[in-house]
Parts: C-alpha cells; sequence; structure tokens
C-alpha cells in the first residue's frame, strides 16, 4: 500500500478568475489567505482544499500491485467528524493539505490507518489513532483499513504536538504524579492511577491530593449483568465524576451530577460482555470521596420525573445570536451573522456551508457599520464551479436571493473588496429566503402587530407560546405594493409546520390553520419572497381551537448530567447506554453571564450522527429530542460556536 502517486496534468483556474485573471499557481506561492502568514501557504491551500484537488482529478492514482480495493478519493476536512465504510479488502483513501511543522491527529476507531506524503512514503501508522508531525508543505493521504467490513468515523486536528488531546478512553484521562495503592499497569496508565478493586454491596474511600489527579478502579463484569456506580464527595472541594470503561478500553457511560448535590451516578448500566471493566473517578477539587459498585441480575426500578415546559406565564426573554468576527475559512451557521475583513486591497475571505441537494439559499454580505467598502461575492459549487456571484457597486449589499442547490456537498463563499477596497463587513447565509434573523419579540393572540423588514434577506422572528392541541391561523397582510411577505409558522425545535405566500388575496399571506402537537414556544417568521424586496407589515394570530388545560409534560428518567466547561476551539464528548426506541431529551445551557453558544451533536454506536440541535427559540441554548435507532453506547459532543464558557449537560430519557 505505499507508492500512491499523483501527477496532476492541467491546472484549472481559480475562482474569482474572472474578476481578477488569476490562476490558483498564482495565489499558492504569496499564500494571501487572510489571517495566515506568508510561509504558511499550505495551509491556506487547506482551505482551498475542495477544488485544489480539481487539480488531480485528471490523474488516476499509481499503486503497485496488491490485492486491496482502492476506494474513490475523499476530502477529510478538519474539526469535521466524516463518516465511511468499507468492505472486504477495501481502502479508503482521504487527503488534507497540511504545513511543515504542524502536527495532526486522525481518529477513526477500529481502523488501521497509515499515512502518506505526496510521493507515497510512508509517514506514520497507528490503529484507531494516528498522531504525526509533518515534513514538509503538501498534500498527504490517510489510508484507512480494517480486517473486516466495517462503518467507522474519522476526525483531522490539527494543531501543536502538547494541544492535540488523546482520544477513546485517553480522552478525560491525566496521568498523575503522586503516589498510588498499586502499581499501575500499561492499560490503564492514560486513565489515572490504579487504586484498588470494586466489589458489589462494598464502598470505597478515596483522597485527592492535587486537584487534577485521577483514580482508576476496576471490577469483575458478567455479560448480561446490571451494574450501578456512585461516588459522592466527603470533604474538601472535590465534586466527583465517573467513567466507566469496557474491558476492550471503550468508553461505556459517564457522569457528573445525576445523583443530585454533587454526587454522580451510573445507573442500569447493563454489560455487553464479561471481563475487567474500568471505572475512573475524577475530582476537579482537593478532598475526599467514596466511590461504590451494586450489581444485579434485573434493572432497578426508577421513579420518573417531570420536566418542567415554557409556559405563558413564565417565558425567557428572545434573544439576538451574537455577532462576533471570525477568521477566514470557518463554516457559516445557518442565519447568524458574522463579522468578516478585508485587511489588504485584493486580499479575499472564504467561507464553507454545508447544503443539500434542492435546497433554497440565500446568502448577503454588506459593509459592517455602514462603511464605504464595496464587495464582491462569488459562490462555488463543490467542483469548483462558480455558480452565481453579487456586487455591492451600486447597492449597499452584495446579495445572492433564493438560489437553487444542485446537489448535496460543500459549497465556497468567497468575498473580495471592489476597487481594492478594505474594511470590515457583515456575512450571513440562510436556508430559504433570507440569511438573518430580527428577533421582534413575545405575541398574544388577536393583538395586531406592526413590523417592517428593512433590507433584502432579513426575516423577522415572532414568539408565541402554545399548548399541545391548540390550533390557531395567522395572518400577514403588506402595506408597501413592492413588498411581498411569505409567512412561516415553526415549532419549538425549528421544523416547519405550515407556510404560505399569497393565500390571503393579492400580496397577503394567510396560515388559515394549524395544529399544535407538543407544547413549548413556537416562532412566526415573516420574510420577503424570493429574498427580492422590503417593506413594512401587520402581523396578527387567533386561536381557532384552544387548549384550555395544557398538556402534562412526559415524565422522565435522568440519563446523565455534567457541568463542564467548553474551551475555544474544542469538542467534548460525554458516552452514554441507550436502547432501541428509547426517546431522548438532550439538552445544552450555558451558565448566566457567559458568553457560549453552545452545539450539541448525538452519535450512535456506529459513529453516525443521530441528531443535533443548535439554538433554541429565545435563547441560543440547544434542545432536541430523539429516538434512539439500536442498542448500545451513545455519545453527546458539545462545543462552544465561535466562543468558551460554562455549562450544564442533561441527557434524559422521555417516557411515553
Amino acid at each position: 500500500m505505499k507508492n500512491l502517486i499523483y501527477c496532476p496534468s492541467l491546472t484549472p483556474k481559480s475562482p474569482l478568475q474572472g474578476a481578477r485573471g488569476l490562476s490558483i499557481s498564482t495565489f499558492l506561492p504569496f499564500a494571501r489567505w487572510r489571517g495566515l502568514r506568508a510561509t504558511q501557504t499550505s495551509v491556506g491551500v487547506r482551505f482551498f482544499l475542495p477544488i485544489l484537488l480539481m487539480l488531480f482529478a485528471a490523474c488516476a492514482p499509481q499503486v503497485e500491485e496488491t490485492a486491496i480495493a482502492l476506494l474513490p478519493i475523499r476530502i477529510l476536512n478538519a474539526m469535521t467528524l466524516e463518516s465511511a465504510a468499507l468492505g472486504v479488502g477495501e481502502t479508503q483513501p482521504w487527503q488534507f493539505v497540511g504545513a511543515a511543522g504542524e502536527a495532526v491527529q486522525i481518529t477513526a476507531q477500529g481502523m488501521t490507518l497509515v499515512l502518506q506524503g505526496a510521493q507515497g512514503d510512508t509517514l506514520a501508522q497507528g490503529v484507531d489513532v494516528l498522531t504525526a508531525t509533518l515534513p514538509t508543505d503538501g498534500l498527504y493521504t490517510v489510508l484507512v483499513s480494517a480486517a473486516d467490513a466495517a462503518s467507522y468515523a474519522i476526525e483531522l486536528r490539527y494543531g501543536s504536538t502538547a494541544s492535540l488531546t488523546p482520544t477513546a478512553a485517553a480522552a478525560t484521562a491525566t496521568p498523575t504524579s503522586t503516589a498510588t495503592l498499586s502499581p499501575t499497569p500499561p492499560y490503564y496508565a492514560a486513565l489515572g492511577d490504579l487504586i484498588g478493586t470494586l466489589r458489589s454491596g462494598e464502598t470505597l474511600n478515596g483522597t485527592f491530593a492535587l486537584s487534577e489527579e485521577r483514580h482508576v478502579y476496576t471490577f469483575e463484569g458478567s455479560a448480561g449483568q446490571y451494574i450501578q456506580v456512585d461516588a459522592q464527595p466527603t470533604s474538601g472541594s472535590v465534586d466527583p465524576r465517573i467513567a466507566l470503561y469496557a474491558p476492550d478500553g471503550s468508553a461505556l457511560a459517564a457522569d457528573d451530577n445525576s445523583a443530585g448535590d454533587g454526587r454522580a451516578r451510573l445507573r442500569n448500566i447493563r454489560l455487553g460482555a464479561g471481563g475487567l471493566y474500568t471505572v475512573q473517578v475524577s475530582g476537579g477539587g482537593r478532598g475526599s470521596y467514596r466511590v461504590s459498585l451494586m450489581s444485579f441480575t434485573l434493572p432497578l426500578a426508577v421513579t420518573p420525573t417531570v420536566i418542567t415546559l415554557p409556559t405563558s406565564t413564565a417565558t425567557p426573554p428572545l434573544i439576538t445570536p451574537t455577532v462576533g468576527a471570525v477568521p477566514s475559512g470557518e463554516r457559516l451557521r445557518d442565519h447568524v451573522p458574522v463579522i468578516g475583513s478585508i485587511e489588504r486591497g485584493g486580499d479575499f475571505d472564504r467561507y464553507p456551508i454545508e447544503a443539500r441537494a434542492g435546497e433554497v439559499l440565500t446568502i448577503g454580505a454588506r459593509p459592517f457599520d455602514e462603511g464605504s467598502l464595496r464587495l464582491r461575492m462569488e459562490i462555488y459549487d463543490p467542483l469548483g464551479a462558480q455558480i452565481a456571484s453579487a456586487e455591492s457597486a451600486n447597492t449597499p449589499e452584495a446579495l445572492v436571493g433564493a438560489l437553487l442547490v444542485p446537489e448535496t456537498g460543500t459549497y465556497l463563499i468567497f468575498v473580495t473588496g471592489l476597487d481594492g477596497g478594505t474594511g470590515d463587513y457583515l456575512i450571513s447565509y440562510g436556508e430559504g429566503f433570507s440569511r438573518q434573523d430580527e428577533w421582534r419579540g413575545l405575541t398574544t393572540a388577536d393583538q395586531l402587530y406592526a413590523g417592517e423588514i428593512g433590507q433584502r434577506g432579513l426575516r423577522d422572528v415572532w414568539a408565541l407560546d402554545l399548548n399541545a392541541g391548540d390550533v390557531i391561523s395567522a395572518a400577514v397582510g403588506a402595506l408597501d405594493l413592492n413588498f411581498d411577505p411569505v409567512l412561516e409558522l415553526a415549532a419549538p425545535d425549528g421544523t416547519l409546520l405550515a407556510s404560505d405566500d399569497n393565500s390571503g388575496g393579492t400580496l397577503d399571506a394567510l396560515i388559515g390553520s394549524a395544529a399544535v402537537t407538543v407544547s413549548g414556544r413556537y416562532t412566526l417568521r415573516v420574510t420577503a419572497a424570493n429574498a427580492l424586496g422590503a417593506g413594512s407589515y401587520n402581523l396578527v394570530w387567533r386561536y381557532i381551537n384552544r387548549t384550555m388545560t395544557a398538556t402534562p409534560p412526559p415524565p422522565s428518567i435522568l440519563l446523565m448530567r455534567f457541568d463542564d466547561s467548553a474551551a475555544a476551539e474544542s469538542y467534548q464528548s460525554y458516552p452514554f447506554q441507550g436502547e432501541a426506541g428509547m426517546l431522548v431529551q438532550i439538552e445544552v445551557i450555558a451558565a448566566d453571564g457567559d458568553a457560549l453558544d453552545p452545539v450539541a451533536v448525538l452519535f450512535g454506536p456506529d459513529g453516525e450522527e443521530v441528531a443535533r440541535g443548535d439554538d433554541s427559540p429565545g435563547d441560543l441554548n440547544p434542545r432536541f429530542t430523539a429516538e434512539l435507532p439500536v442498542n448500545g453506547t451513545y455519545t453527546v459532543r458539545v462545543n462552544g460556536y465561535l466562543s468558551s464558557g460554562d455549562f450544564m449537560l442533561t441527557v434524559v430519557e422521555l417516557l411515553r
């Protein structure tokens, strides 16, 4: 599997060539991507990877004779979990661009990994995880293979060698220099100090002399056995956390505060195989604690609790997402504006977005704080072909409205200043006819509200609190002849329930009847058809049928709760055990006063994404539900979008 050699035989034109008359070879020596040093040419190319790989499209890889079937090359984007599958005897090549001296870490559980340089030379190998320092600027290939057919998820991280965190079982572990009661075998070395053995019905006492200590306990488990592990503080500032690992070292479950009062508990964990299991206890402070284990042949009965849902008498305020500055190359989010900057004449910024075939997108950029900067914006499809462009030479913004997406993949938005202009600008995109939300406030039935779309591509968002069983109607009346409003009703999780353009007559929008199935905060969203106009309007909604008594919220069982902190540009993972058909609710709440904008993603046992959550109506905290497809270990991944701070993660089972 060596000598995977690539020989580009053609030089496709770069984006913006139509406007600037330059080829990609012009940009590479100068590395004029915003935020990069001149010596970091390949990092700039990395941001340009989907188009760069067109250089190699005309050349087939040359591989020495082998029985291994080489699959088509795929692109490996940094900090993005990519999913794939291998058949028997197949090898998947993934390509990325790196810079000399940069450390990379590639993770793919259950896979054999081989890192190759541009000439097919093997640089590093590993199983599950591979870490290497890149010797030169250029294109690198990761070959992924396995003994048997399997599905997997692969992730690439860049950084310094010290900044790349361990993965899998070592992800939450930090070795400590303190003395232990027993020598630590190599298998447990990454998890902490081996303290002792847990036996069902017994309680052991432990002490953290240093806040960064990690203690390891083992116990013998049997297939089909149910266990409960508890850890509670007994003195000092200890706030114990527990994590359970299977005999093969894989993470099974973790908890921080699900038992309340600073106590951690893993409840009704079914062991899938016999063998030596590991419990890791960490404290986050100095002091003492006690840890206990109980085992059962059947799961313990658990008393469900009730989740309190928002009602019309106690509602959180509406919050407008904070606009933040982002570097070129950051992925944009639906309806979240960010600030970019053209620092030198002739520079351009680039932003990727993910889109599905058949979607309609609206994309726009305008000078920040009404500056004098004039912009040119170009959109490129996953194959590098330009599909749209706009300029702000005669209008305040460069806007591409109602763009029909031809295929699923990563699209690139390029922004540059006209006539060598420099300065800050605001850029955003959205699904549908708008690119940016304007929060207008909480509404009540039978009240007339006045609104105005001040710029093309904006969307007004009004909130209303409804109960399951309610049926409502809503209407928007245009007050300007050149404004054609579109009205949408969205559920608390953001799902579109109903929409209309002209059913109210002439340009008016009318949702005649919409039934509500769950209680919570809904939103009415107003925008201009095809993002073509702006103007003022009136909004009103009323009950057709009103449920006088709110439907009781479903009872639930707490599965996991973590109080934790998200660092900038990092991901935190939290495993738990789930069963097929289980309905879970996942919520991440940022600490009061923190600037954290949390994002949560649920991954299944196969590493595939099951569900995700971002902003909720009225705040920036993700709340979403998902029905689990199979039995196994699920993982919630939490990160801050261009932000950091403290948060609380809660995972509960909703009983139906």
